[in-house]
């Protein structure tokens, strides 16, 4: 489901964020909206302003590119952001910590990818799709040079200051930074590579080729020390390590992801996707100990458990999808996709936000308490109800919000047309029910007869008697259980009753009948009735 909600600043702004719910998790979509430059150019061509361009949040300020973006990364001190995109083709390095651009450099082709060699933006080696290797450092670019063969992923080996690239070639091309050229390949068995990652912990590399086989090298022995095939009938699309160093997830071309432990061949998770679109990332999230694997194609992004691969969230894009960049230990996540703005997406479940946006915590703990009474202004309608409230030609229109089977519309506008569809004399009606219900209310105080209680078995005989007997706890049974139950129907019930049970008397008629049945004698006193 997809919901609105509005958030409420001291200064009376209101703020729109779309969130959807998919498998009961909140996910917040922050590039709901236009941005500053749209709206700019609308409001100075004489566009009528509307209020949802208000109505936005800016996580960034020119978090977009003039057509697509193609890449998004965080440097490893998580202060900077680096994006590529097109067109024309140019890098775009953000300040979190201002929240907006530092600056921008425009590259002659475009990029396929790119690695951060620094813990922050100033060395960064970019892999252009004409087989050039650009280098940057702070200044700007400082050197390029031309690979063997059309590349497609690239991989860092700090320890030996080695850039490893892969592509159509079997051959693991290595560019040593230090001594500025090639050095010898790694000649590797598979007829070409995808994809290539490094282990964190002990620098393991591993290549995944187009025949469905991981292969392993050991950069110290510099030959293969193991292999994986996870399909033998797809390519490998994706590797990615753990961090702890013992786990490496593969994904292929037929949209599986695999999780093995490093010392074993046997897969530990298998997470298929079931749309046969080809995994072009995976991600190992960690929040507080809790482990999750984030991976994507070119439709949509999964969130899952390491641990059970069970779906934890899911995001489903309209357009392709060329990278995701999750913010490790929070809940925000950088997706780049064939639009021009960056998607922004915020999972609270996930994590907090990260300190440079840590207001984003705020606007959805208050989102979440206004939620709730959110639909408290609306009724939900039915067709049938529309028409006859005569209001079916509202159909399709601003004031009518269409939901599963219905509708749901203003309550105010809704008691107005019932009061003259439905009920013209409604009004007359509430009138007179809260005249009554003021009368009932003044003379609730006054003494009212005494209520007898209704007894469940033998009512009639309760009636007779005083209210300390039938109180009493040594007759309970003779009022509640079908036991006793006098049976007015048997013959000697009626030969001893022949009227049936007499009525209770006053204790005045009492005194009467007393006297009736008794003779006066002289020298004695008489039975006064009315004494």
């Amino acid at each position: 489901c997809t919901c609105s909600l509005f958030l409420k600043y001291p200064q009376q702004i209101s703020i729109e964020m779309e969130s959807i719910t998919p498998n009961g998790v909140k996910i917040y979509n922050l590039t709901t909206g236009k941005s500053m430059a749209q709206w700019l150019m609308e409001a100075s061509s004489g566009a009528k302003k509307k209020d949802y361009f208000s109505q936005r949040i800016e996580l960034m300020q020119d978090f977009y590119f003039n057509n697509v973006c193609t890449n998004v990364k965080i440097s490893p001190d998580g202060q900077y952001i680096v994006a590529v995109g097109t067109y024309p083709p140019v890098i775009k390095v953000f300040d979190v910590n201002q929240l907006s651009m530092k600056f921008e450099r425009g590259i002659e082709q475009e990029v396929v990818n790119f690695q951060i060699i620094s813990e922050d933006y100033t060395k960064m080696v970019f892999l252009r799709s004409d087989r050039f290797i650009e280098i940057h450092s702070k200044g700007g670019r400082l050197h390029s040079l031309r690979v063997p063969a059309f590349c497609r992923d690239m991989a860092y080996h700090a320890q030996s200051c080695d850039m490893i690239f892969v592509g159509s070639s079997s051959e693991a091309y290595r560019l040593n930074l230090d001594q500025g050229r090639f050095l010898n390949s790694y000649e590797t068995a598979r007829e070409s590579i995808n994809c290539v990652a490094q282990n964190p912990m002990h620098q393991l590399l591993a290549f995944g080729g187009e025949d469905g086989v991981v292969e392993c090298w050991d950069p110290r022995m510099r030959e293969a020390v193991g292999t994986l095939s996870p399909s033998l009938f797809s390519g490998i699309s994706s590797i990615a390590y753990d961090t702890d160093g013992l786990a490496i997830a593969v994904g292929s071309t037929e949209g599986d992801v695999n999780i093995y432990d490093i010392r074993s061949s046997k897969p530990l998770i298998t997470k298929p996707s079931h749309n046969d679109i080809p995994i072009t990332s995976i991600h190992f999230h960690n929040d507080n100990g809790l482990k999750r694997v984030i991976s994507s194609d070119d439709l949509n992004v999964r969130v899952w458990m390491k641990e059970t691969g069970k779906t934890f969230a899911a995001i489903e894009m309209t357009n392709k999808i060329r990278s995701v960049c999750p913010i490790d230990g929070t809940g925000l996540m950088l997706i780049a996709s064939d639009t021009s703005k960056i998607s922004s997406y915020y999972i609270p479940s996930m994590g907090p936000a990260p300190k440079w946006c840590s207001f984003l915590d705020g606007f959805t703990e208050e989102m979440e308490e206004e939620s709730q009474s959110s639909y408290l202004d609306y009724k939900f309608v039915t067709k049938e109800e529309l028409t006859k409230l005569g209001l079916d030609r509202l159909i399709g229109g601003r004031y009518l919000k269409a939901y599963m089977h219905g509708y749901y519309i203003n309550l105010q506008l809704y008691n107005k047309m019932k009061a003259v569809f439905i009920d013209p004399y409604s009004y007359t009606k509430k009138k007179k029910e809260k005249i009554d219900d003021a009368i009932t209310a003044k003379t609730a105080t006054r003494i009212g007869a005494k209520q007898i209680n209704v007894k469940e078995v033998n009512n009639d005989l309760a009636k007779r008697l005083s209210a300390s007997a039938v109180a009493d706890s040594r007759f309970e049974k003779a009022f509640t259980s079908e036991d006793f139950k006098v049976d007015t129907t048997t013959e000697e019930f009626k030969r001893n009753f022949p009227h049936g049970l007499p009525k209770a008397r006053g204790k005045k008629k009492q005194l009467e009948n007393l006297a009736d049945r008794f003779t006066p004698v002289d020298g004695f006193l008489t039975i006064n009735a009315n004494s």
